[in-house]
């Protein structure tokens, strides 16, 4: 019972996620490298075409499963599946920011009714993994970066 559109959903995502942490690293490094002295480079740095791309971008994502869960949705109702998890859950994504939650009622869901359908699911959360871990190094990198910049400056101080 897998849908094209939940294949799309369940491997997109992610894939999306992790394409949205090179504007998110770009912004990040823009901020750590600037200079925090200065209120006017700051507010510049939030309105960065970095910042507005990983902005945007979590927008796109949120809309993109919101659409894909309404097409596997319907695509579901044709084949004839009785009552699928609603697309609606879908809409958590703006809350979480992770679809998760109609990734899983609906491969729970549809597993319960037809009896197959959990392979999209973990292929969702064998790549979610891997954007986790991506996410994790990217940040960590920043937080390293932002500790060497405090040392080099304390060391100037001195």
């Amino acid at each position: 019972a897998g849908t094209a559109w939940f294949w799309l959903l369940a491997v997109g995502a992610p894939i999306l996620s992790m394409l949205a942490l090179i504007p998110t690293a770009i912004f990040l490094s823009q901020i750590i490298n600037g200079d925090a002295t200065d209120p006017t480079a700051a507010a510049a740095d939030i309105f960065s075409p970095a910042s507005v791309i990983a902005t945007l971008s979590g927008w796109f994502i949120a809309a993109f499963c919101v659409v894909f869960g309404a097409l596997d949705w319907r695509e579901l109702r044709h084949r004839g599946v009785p009552k699928p998890f609603h697309w609606a859950w879908g809409f958590f994504v703006i809350l979480l920011g992770w679809p998760a939650v109609y990734v899983i009622g609906r491969a729970i869901v549809t597993k319960h009714r037809t009896g197959r359908g959990l392979a999209p699911l973990w292929v969702f959360i064998g790549l979610e993994v891997v954007t986790l871990v991506v996410t994790v190094i990217v940040y960590v990198s920043a937080f390293i970066q932002i500790l060497g910049n405090l040392a080099s400056v304390s060391a100037n101080v001195l």
